[in-house]
Order: C-alpha cells, then sequence, then structure tokens
C-alpha cells in the first residue's frame, strides 16, 4: 500500500512524464513534485519526525483509554455504567448484546435518541451476527 509518491525532478529527472501521472490519476496515487532545491535527507528527516510523532500521539491515546478502561474495571461498576462510561472514552454509541442478540446495555446516546437500541439491533441480519462472531 502506498498514501502517496515522491518524485524528485532536476537532477536525474527534468520532468514527469505523462504517462505516469496518467497511471498515477488513474488509480488515485497523489504525486508529489520534489524540487531539486530540496535536500532528500531533510525531507526525510521531517516525514519520520512527522510518523513519531503521530505514533506517539496515538500511543498516549491508547494508554489513556487503557487506564480509564482499568479504572472502570477496578471499580467493578455495573455493565450499564460501565457502557455509559466508555461510550464517553470512545465518543461513540455503544449497545452491549447477550449472546441472543439481547440488549444488555447501552449508552446514554440511545436515552435521547428517537429510535431505541432495540431499534438498531433489529436492523441487523443474521448474516451481520454471523459477521461480528
Amino acid at each position: 500500500e502506498c498514501t502517496a509518491l515522491g518524485i524528485k525532478v532536476g537532477r536525474f529527472l527534468d520532468e514527469i512524464s505523462p504517462e505516469i501521472v496518467a497511471y498515477a490519476s488513474a488509480v488515485d496515487l497523489p504525486l508529489i513534485k520534489i524540487p531539486s532545491t530540496q535536500p532528500l535527507g531533510g525531507l526525510l528527516h521531517e516525514i519520520v519526525g512527522y510518523l513519531r510523532d503521530s505514533k506517539t500521539e496515538q500511543m498516549s491515546v491508547a494508554f489513556d483509554i487503557q487506564k480509564r478502561f482499568s479504572t472502570l474495571l477496578m471499580q467493578d461498576v455495573d455493565a450499564t455504567r460501565f457502557i455509559a462510561e466508555f461510550a464517553k472514552i470512545l465518543n461513540a454509541p455503544i449497545i452491549l448484546l447477550s449472546p441472543w442478540q439481547q440488549v444488555i446495555a447501552h449508552s446514554n446516546y440511545f436515552y435521547g435518541n428517537q429510535k431505541s437500541a432495540e431499534f438498531f439491533i433489529k436492523q441487523l441480519s443474521k448474516d451481520h451476527f454471523q459477521q461480528l462472531a
């Protein structure tokens, strides 16, 4: 998988050929034209720094979620409170189901919603549940 393709022009390549541009467009691959005045070492250093910072932030968020999740488990909260707090952590509606597709608990989102948690569960087919298993 590739997010984009950077091509440095000026030293070995004067232009990016139209065939490459056409192919990149056809496969929806962004092309980045890197000028010959831009040293590759500096560019790579910036990219690696960005990726490192991004991964550090992702790890920090993951550790924060894990800490809050563990705190809930250690407090031995009931399923309703656990799901409500977990939904706040994830910032997403949650429905906890039994193996028989019965609603055990759901997040507060469904209290203010016109449609109940049960309504959304009824929209799912047996195939959906088999894919989740």
